[in-house]
């Protein structure tokens, strides 16, 4: 009788939590709106006085690309801020008012709320997913993110509807994993996930940039790489990259490869794979359910990353390695993911080997390496409350601040160090974040977000993933689960500051990963929960969820043959000698015909990098002209060209109208059809 009573008021408390939860993310949601306009109302920015400081600081040929977004940066930025506070706000109210309510009473509520969230969720979703999609007419959002994943093709909903309730029943099955048949399975699970992460490395291979001079993608990452390779030290002298310091980190393999496109590109698409295995090594460290791994992991891999390659192949596109993002924003917040995983289970020793992450993730990539940082912080400081007393929490707090700091600070001097002993200059770290500052600041290259998105269900996840972390703080039950929920779930929403600035659709996709690890761990746990248990609401979710993570496992089984489309072209590009890899050798043999291999060099060119990596040459200037966009470094390169007499090589590209001032001063000396050579009038 004990027994059944004490399950009896068990089930009551369960209720009372998913109430309390689902109120408090409701009235959140609704405070968020309602501070929201008043932001609008008296938030007033001066976007031309913006604009008006960019034309005094940046080269007037990126001006018409800069459109500042002050009040929809500040939006998101409180949201990040205020949502927390008011979800703490909330359920510590409803806690109140729940615990003095009759059983009866919660029943009641309890069917309500049930009701609400099984009408509201998919009204809620089927309007995200069918609005238009903004920047890629005629594409609605559904089409875009999910039926683009089988390329359009007709395929009725209901059968879709049959698979994932065949996975959703395997989900539901108590299996024991000493049966021979479990663990067959579960090992080539294992062996499929290792062979799609080799898969989705191979498919980003490439001997060159193939896709047209307009594409910068690979020469924004590659220039620098080469010019360190050549001696020539990243971040001195003015000599700045988008994306961080990488090219330190693997200038040490290429001094063993040597350096190639070729080259470069296997080393990103080994970072690539190795990205993939430590986020199926995290998912298999804190997921108990091994199925849900496997729905996770393919989801992980399918929708943010493989499906919009399908969707290229679909309109005949080839592969545009966009390694700006995977591997480089990928792999050290994986790293961060998997360590702090294994610290969670009390295994201290990890506590720095994280804290040393995330001081080289900020050298290798800035604001991803921010993001991480700030987020290994918060772990620890969340992780503290499970401490009763005050003054314990704050101590401990600031210890955590203290060590992380001196970790950080004492890796990244020795990073500096190494710089000065290597290259005998001192490198200027605020050069680290200068471009981080055009973009945010200036708001080079942004696009406004849409209203209704599914960046909506995004959000929505992670403050659900805070509401979660939330309710354990406050009733002092913080676990190795919500450990991992709440790191996920910063991680998740201070990475989706990367769609707020550009918020084009295909800028959506590799920030989601986030997204679908956050589904795993939720799934992985309703479902342990729900072997003993009986709950309509997480019965509900469950499924939800289920279907959100099948749809990945479908959309691929379907598209097998475009896979290997896909694979086949990738290894034909590294094959096949392109119209573009004919024309770089043409230029070669002109640049190599017109200059000395020991003499310094300009190259105005969408492929300067190229060029470099395959002559002896170095540059002359720093940065990259795709690089190019602060008025001093304009001036720095007008005053080495009017000083000397360099050889100037230029071919039309669309980043050659930041340089049109130049190059009315400069005369053409010779014309391959392709190239030119220029020097000072």
């Amino acid at each position: 009788m004990n027994n059944i009573l004490e399950d009896k008021q068990a089930a009551i408390e369960i209720k009372r939590d998913c109430i309390n939860l689902v109120l408090s993310i409701s009235f959140t949601i609704i405070s968020y709106i309602f501070l929201a306009n008043l932001i609008s109302t008296f938030y007033k920015p001066d976007v031309s006085l913006i604009l008006e400081n960019n034309m005094r600081l940046l080269v007037p040929g990126v001006i018409n690309r800069c459109k500042p977004e002050p009040l929809e940066k500040t939006l998101f930025i409180a949201g990040i801020f205020f949502m927390p506070v008011f979800l703490f706000i909330y359920y510590s109210i409803f806690k109140k008012i729940l615990n003095n309510k009759q059983e009866r009473l919660i029943s009641y509520i309890w069917m309500f709320t049930c009701l609400y969230m099984i009408t509201i969720l998919p009204l809620f979703i089927y309007k995200v997913l069918n609005a238009p999609s903004i920047y890629v007419p005629p594409y609605s959002n559904l089409q875009l993110y999910i039926l683009n994943s089988i390329l359009d093709k007709n395929i009725s909903f209901t059968i879709f509807i049959i698979f994932i309730v065949i996975i959703y029943i395997f989900l539901r099955i108590d299996y024991s994993p000493k049966k021979n048949l479990i663990k067959i399975t579960t090992i080539l699970a294992d062996i499929f996930c290792i062979l799609l992460t080799v898969y989705m490395g191979i498919i980003y291979v490439c001997s060159i940039d193939t896709r047209s001079l307009l594409s910068v993608h690979f020469e924004s990452v590659f220039y620098s790489i080469v010019q360190l390779f050549k001696g020539v030290p990243l971040g001195v002298d003015g000599f700045t990259n988008s994306y961080g310091l990488y090219p330190y980190f693997l200038n040490v393999i290429f001094k063993i490869t040597g350096l190639s496109v070729l080259k470069c590109s296997i080393v990103f698409c080994t970072l690539i794979t190795l990205s993939y295995l430590i986020i199926l090594f995290f998912l298999k460290n804190t997921v108990n359910n091994k199925f849900p791994v496997f729905l996770g992991f393919i989801s992980v891999v399918y929708l943010p990353t493989l499906s919009p390659l399908l969707f290229g192949v679909g309109l005949q596109n080839p592969v545009d390695p966009y390694y700006q993002y995977l591997p480089l924003r990928y792999l050290f917040p994986c790293l961060l993911l998997l360590v702090s995983s294994s610290y969670i289970k009390n295994k201290k020793n990890y506590y720095f080997l994280s804290s040393i992450i995330c001081s080289l993730s900020i050298l290798w990539n800035f604001d991803t390496g921010l993001i991480i940082t700030i987020s290994w912080l918060l772990l620890n400081f969340y992780s503290e409350f499970k401490n009763k007393g005050a003054k314990t929490i704050l101590k401990n707090i600031l210890r955590h601040i203290i060590k992380i700091s001196a970790v950080m600070m004492v890796t990244i001097l020795i990073f500096c160090l190494y710089v000065f002993i290597c290259y005998g200059r001192i490198m200027d770290l605020s050069l680290l974040y200068q471009t981080f500052i055009i973009f945010s600041e200036f708001g080079f290259g942004m696009l406004p977000m849409p209203l209704i998105h599914p960046w909506n269900i995004l959000v929505l996840t992670y403050i659900i993933g805070i509401g979660i972390s939330i309710r354990a703080l406050i009733k002092k039950d913080i676990t190795p689960w919500t450990k991992n929920v709440f790191l996920t779930t910063i991680m998740g929403a201070g990475m989706l500051l990367y769609y707020q600035g550009r918020s084009h659709d295909f800028t959506f996709f590799m920030p989601s990963f986030y997204f679908f690890i956050l589904l795993t761990l939720f799934l992985d746990k309703i479902l342990s929960f729900l072997k003993n248990n009986k709950n309509l609401l997480l019965s509900f979710l469950s499924v939800l969820i289920a279907s959100a993570l099948s749809l990945s496992v479908i959309f691929m089984s379907i598209n097998i043959k475009n896979e290997f489309s896909l694979l086949k072209d990738s290894i034909k590009n590294v094959q096949t000698d392109t119209q573009e890899k004919k024309r770089i050798e043409i230029n070669c043999d002109f640049i190599r015909k017109h200059s000395s291999p020991s003499e310094n060099i300009i190259i105005l060119s969408g492929w300067s990098g190229i060029y470099f990596s395959k002559i002896p040459n170095i540059s002359a200037f720093n940065p990259d002209i795709t690089e190019l966009y602060l008025n001093s470094d304009y001036a720095r390169l007008a005053k080495i060209i009017a000083e000397s007499d360099l050889k100037v090589f230029a071919e039309n590209f669309a980043a050659l109208r930041r340089v049109e001032g130049i190059l009315k001063t400069l005369t053409i000396i010779d014309d391959n059809g392709y190239m030119v050579l220029l020097k000072k009038n």
